[in-house]
């Protein structure tokens, strides 16, 4: 790295925008992930507060929902954007 008078190199210069695009990136899965997060937390709580009055099939189809919430939100970070 250069000192901190000199003008900075193309490479430190690509370095930094690249490392500035990374860390955009993981901002956007972050919030992504939170998102998803919220949702599972919700589902779960509608599920835990419904379950004395939903029958058998209603109870299975809202842990599939959740799970598949869990595994959508798994993938989020590694969707990529063009």
């Amino acid at each position: 790295m250069s000192s901190p008078d000199a003008q900075p190199t193309p490479a430190e210069i690509e370095e930094r925008e690249r490392l500035a695009e990374v860390k955009s990136r993981l901002q956007r899965a972050l919030g992504a992930l939170d998102s998803y997060a919220r949702e599972i937390q919700e589902l779960k709580e509608y599920l835990w507060d419904s379950r004395g009055d939903m029958d058998h099939a209603e109870k299975v189809a809202a842990r599939e929902q959740v799970q598949q919430s869990v595994r959508t939100g798994e993938l989020t970070p590694f969707v990529q954007d063009g």
